[in-house]
């Protein structure tokens, strides 16, 4: 794991109600005595980055990542969503974040436990880049995050592994009924398993964006969406594959 270089003076000392009462560092009192220390992010150490994120290792919080969150795009008419939706005035520059969380929220209800092809959510820490998400870090053989599926790809094509793997994602998002809005070769990550196999991890693009959630009320739009997204993430791979 790479060290992450901290600029002393950056952070002020702030309480964080939530990840005191996830991770039960101290009890209340001392807690509210001490405060908690902004966790000093660089953003010349993300490990990973896209158009809505950036990931950290936590500094804190061995085998633990930091997601953050950047603040919806404005679009067109944007004024007339929130006229309508109210969430999105509520929730601001955390929009995103709450439709991600929503949406694992509600899996872990159904079930009753977290998703096992999804990281497990710890909770919300305060950095110097804004709040952020934690969550467990999928790592691979050598400890380092897992390589995306685009990664693999790249280095090893479309594998029978491969293949195996994805249809076991997808039949296991099915079962669990969980709406993603963008499951592309950057959002899973591939973790080697015994004799070959392959274990995939969707690690981003959870929920539902749209201003009616039909996915989320009708089970045949559901599965149809879902196997036209497997149909497209399996000709990005097959692309990516005849790139490298």
């Amino acid at each position: 794991m790479r060290p992450m270089r901290v600029r002393p003076g950056r952070c002020k000392s702030v309480v964080n109600d939530l990840e005191r009462i996830y991770f039960g560092k101290m009890d209340g009192a001392t807690q509210m005595q001490q405060g908690a220390q902004t966790i000093c992010l660089d953003t010349a150490d993300k490990i990973r980055s896209g158009a809505g994120a950036m990931v950290f290792w936590h500094p804190n919080q061995p085998g633990s990542l930091i997601k953050i969150t950047r603040p919806p795009a404005k679009k067109s008419f944007q004024w007339l969503r929130h006229l309508f939706e109210s969430r999105r005035r509520r929730f601001g520059a955390m929009y995103l974040s709450l439709v991600e969380l929503e949406e694992y929220m509600l899996g872990v209800s159904r079930k009753g436990e977290v998703p096992p092809f999804m990281p497990e959510f710890r909770g919300v820490v305060q950095t110097n880049l804004g709040p952020g998400l934690v969550f467990e870090a999928i790592q691979g053989p050598t400890g380092d995050v897992a390589e995306t599926v685009l990664e693999y790809a790249q280095r090893e094509g479309m594998t029978p592994q491969l293949q195996d793997a994805l249809y076991q994602l997808f039949s296991q998002i099915a079962e669990w009924r969980l709406v993603a809005w963008d499951i592309n070769p950057k959002n899973i990550v591939v973790v080697p398993g015994e004799g070959g196999s392959l274990s995939l991890f969707l690690v981003d693009g959870l929920g539902e964006r749209t201003f009616i959630r039909v996915l989320s009320m009708s089970d045949k739009a559901f599965r149809r969406d879902l196997d036209a997204k497997l149909e497209v993430l399996t000709g990005q791979i097959h692309k990516a594959a005849q790139a490298s």
